[in-house]
């Protein structure tokens, strides 16, 4: 039984139509009812990269595609598209629930509430040498809505959402 989007009840197909009078009924004899699934690990803009070199080791992967890619054409309006292409993959596959690392999280966000999931864009802490090809920047992500916890930290609203400008030596960036 589903009540405002929610399973309320679960139970034999019988003893539903006995206990709960319906405005809808659907019959989906051959489906299973279940709550919608939780993807913990994401960068969901990234659904634009999709087949990118993806047939290579890691590291050639990320430092000679990946990132070359993302410095020429990772911005807000990127991320936009790119999770807007990635919460309707989700939806259609039953992620109902998300938890995103990559740039602009508050753009991730705002795709997310507006397509009526639930991402929770995330800090995310980068790791590089300048001597690597591909070096990464340091990258500083912060929400621009309220955040407790950020907040007991002063950190939060009003800092830094996008990309850092500066070159990481080695150091780790959140």
């Amino acid at each position: 039984m589903v009540r405002d989007g929610r399973i309320v009840a679960l139970m034999p197909t019988e003893d539903a139509r006995r206990t709960y009078a319906t405005r809808i009924h659907t019959d989906l004899a051959t489906h299973a009812l279940i709550p919608g699934l939780v993807n913990l690990h994401t960068h969901a803009a990234m659904a634009l990269m999709r087949g990118l070199a993806d047939d290579l080791p890691l590291m050639e992967w990320l430092t000679q595609h990946i990132w070359p890619a993302e410095g020429k054409h990772v911005s807000a309006q990127f991320v936009f598209e790119g999770t807007l292409l990635a919460c309707a993959e989700m939806i259609r596959g039953g992620v109902t629930c998300f938890n995103d690392m990559y740039f602009f999280p508050d753009v991730t966000a705002r795709v997310s509430a507006e397509a009526g999931g639930s991402g929770s864009p995330s800090p995310a802490a980068l790791r590089a040498s300048a001597s690597q090809p591909g070096a990464l920047r340091v990258h500083h992500f912060r929400l621009l809505t309220p955040d407790p916890l950020l907040a007991s930290r002063g950190e939060g609203a009003g800092a830094d959402s996008g990309r850092g400008a500066g070159r990481s030596s080695g150091g780790a960036g959140i």
